[in-house]
Formats: structure tokens, sequence, C-alpha cells
């Protein structure tokens, strides 16, 4: 049986690395709200970006005016962001937005001065009102996070919490890093304040998920969490926010709780992207959400018509391609093949090695792009 979904909180993270969560992997940085929120959800192993542009994701995201679909049919629709490209997005048509400026260019002394806290206090606020009002309207929070391709103003003592005693001292910047070229213990010092910064994240999503669990708006609210872009952490020799389309940066987290936790501790191993979260969102604003919704139907059933091929866009004509067997990146005349899913992080090239068939495939596919 279907619960239905009245509610819907979206939060989308910019930035947000696919390796650095307990749940999608990682061994060595705790993170107790997102695995514990994974435990009541359906997790996306290959959720891929659109395009390795900010605004161009959105545009699906927000595709068939939904959100206005949704305001009109009495619902509320609000925006809480700290990033004023996505505010002024020509798409974004929220009854009410709100924009999260940034206080001071520094390390902030505690948590909860940071963006993260700030943003997810918000969120818990706005829900919790339409507790006070009994629910009169449906609603959809949106939240985006510049996140880690924004400010790192993460607490000291954040960034200290995943360092060894020999190690070098932890990044003190308030810009995030980049690096095209660097030594073992500017990668190490990196390492320590992101991942402070996802415990500093995990820490935000737990006051969150402890005040929609604790009451009714738990019942009829899907939560869904996801990474927009990556962000580059050695992959590639490579540090920071950067506009390849290899898998750090364009392979993301997505986790998407439905009410009552129906169709909970389910793992989805096939292609998804934008468009798919979209359709989503659109069967919400129908109030179809039932047998009716692909995404539902995939998280019970693996009833969807699965995607063969994905396609990401880069800057200037780069692309990548990714089907369930081959991811290929194609920047200018350099195409680079490599096989998926066993090569995650795109080591082994294999385009000097490809057999007839999978070649004369690839060319075909690329030919009529």
């Amino acid at each position: 049986m279907y619960v239905p979904i009245q509610n819907l909180i979206c939060i989308s993270i910019d930035g947000l690395h696919n390796g650095m969560i307990g749940t999608y992997g990682n061994n060595w940085i705790q993170t107790p709200a997102f695995d514990f929120l994974a435990f009541q959800s359906a997790v996306f192993d290959r959720y891929y970006a659109a395009s390795i542009n900010l605004v161009d994701n959105f545009k699906l995201l927000w595709k068939n005016s939904w959100l206005e679909q949704f305001s009109n049919s009495g619902g509320d629709t609000i925006l809480v962001t700290d990033d004023s490209d996505i505010f002024n997005h020509a798409d974004a048509s929220f009854s009410r937005k709100y924009m999260i400026e940034t206080s001071e260019n520094r390390i902030a002394d505690s948590a909860d001065a940071t963006n993260f806290f700030r943003i997810f206090a918000t969120i818990i606020d706005l829900a919790l009102e339409q507790v006070t009002n009994r629910f009169e309207r449906r609603f959809c929070i949106w939240a985006h996070i510049r996140g880690f391709r924004g400010i790192w103003d993460f607490p000291l003592e954040y960034r200290e919490l995943h360092r060894d005693e020999e190690d070098p001292l932890p990044y003190s910047g308030f810009v995030p890093p980049i690096f095209d070229n660097f030594d073992p213990d500017e990668l190490q010092s990196v390492m320590e304040s992101y991942s402070g910064g996802i415990s500093l994240l995990d820490d935000s999503l737990a006051g969150l998920l402890e005040s929609i669990d604790s009451g009714e708006i738990g019942k009829q609210t899907a939560i869904t969490i996801f990474g927009v872009r990556g962000f580059s952490l050695g992959e590639h020799r490579k540090i920071g926010a950067n506009y390849e389309l290899f898998s750090e940066n364009v392979q993301l987290p997505l986790i998407i709780k439905l009410p009552d936790k129906t169709g909970a501790a389910v793992r989805i191993s096939e292609l998804v992207n934008p468009d798919n979260i979209a359709e989503f969102f659109i069967d919400i604003t129908k109030n179809q959400c039932g047998d009716e919704s692909k995404i539902v139907q995939l998280i019970h059933e693996n009833k969807i018509e699965k995607n063969q091929l994905l396609k990401i866009n880069g800057h200037n004509n780069e692309i990548a391609l990714v089907t369930p067997s081959w991811f290929v990146y194609r920047k200018g005349d350099q195409m680079n093949v490599y096989v998926k899913p066993d090569d995650r992080w795109e080591v082994n090239d294999i385009s000097n090695r490809l057999d007839e068939s999978l070649e004369s495939e690839i060319n075909e596919i690329l030919g009529n792009l």
C-alpha cells in the first residue's frame, strides 16, 4: 500500500562528493544522520547530473512549471538558498523565497553560525510553521545550499575532527581550495577540512530528521536530498570545484525517503538523472504518487523503463555518456572510455583497447548527438 505524499522537503547540495558519505562506501567519516536517513529511504547508486552547469540542472529539476502548478492547486512553495543564481533562476516560481546571506567572510566560531546550520534551521522553522497552521496547505520546501562549492565556514573544531596528530594542519581557508598539482600533504589538509564539512552537514541533517520524524509531519512528507555537482578530492590530479565530467563531479548522492518509511532500505542501481527526479515531483504535484509514480514504482517494484543512456553536458562542447556498462568522456578530439560500474572513478582508460562492436556503438551514438 502506498502512503499518499502531501508535502515535500527537497535539499540540493552543490559540491557533495559521492564517496564521502557512509552509505556510499566511506568508512572513515562518521555520518550517522545520513546513514539513518538511508536506512529509512531508497538510495540511488547511479544518479548523474545532466550538466556541469548548475543552472542547467535546475531547468530540468523545475521543468514544466510544476512548482507553479503546485502553488495553483493550493500548495505553499518555499525556496531557501544561499545561492543568488538559484534565488534568481527563471524557473524559481516559488510562493516565498528566502535568501540566506553570508554574514562574514571568515570561519564560523560555532556550528550554529554556519550556513549549513542556518539553512537547516530555516527549513525546520518553516516545516513546523505548517504544523502550527494545522497543515492548512500542502507545502514544498526546497533548500539549495552552495555547500562545498560555496564558502567554507566550517569551524576549526570540525576541521580537526578527522586529523591524526602526525597529519598536516587542516586547510584553513574560507574560499574553497583549487589545485591542479599538489603534494600528499596538501591533499590530506584539504581532505581533513572537507570531511569536517561533511560532519557539520551530517549534524545539521540530524536536527532536521529529529524534528520531522517526531510528529505527524513525517507521515505526510517525502524528503529528498541529493548532490547537484561534486567536488574533486585528488582524482585526476585535481582538487576543488572544476568542470571536468568525471564521476567525482557528476555521479552524485540521491536519497529519497517516502512517508511512513515506505520503500525503506531499497538500493537502486539503475541510471537516473534530474529529469527522473522532476517526474517524481510532478507526480506529487498531481497527487499521483501512488501506482502512477515512476520513481515510486522504481523504488518498490523496479517497474520503470530503465535508462540505457544518459548524456552529461560540459563546457566548451565537452560531453560525457554513461550506460549501464561503460562511460565515455569526449573533450574535443580526445575520447576516453571506462568500464562501468567497476571503474568507479575512471582510473583505467580503455579507449585504445575497444572491441569492434563497442567502438562502433559509441561512434554511432556520438555521431547522432
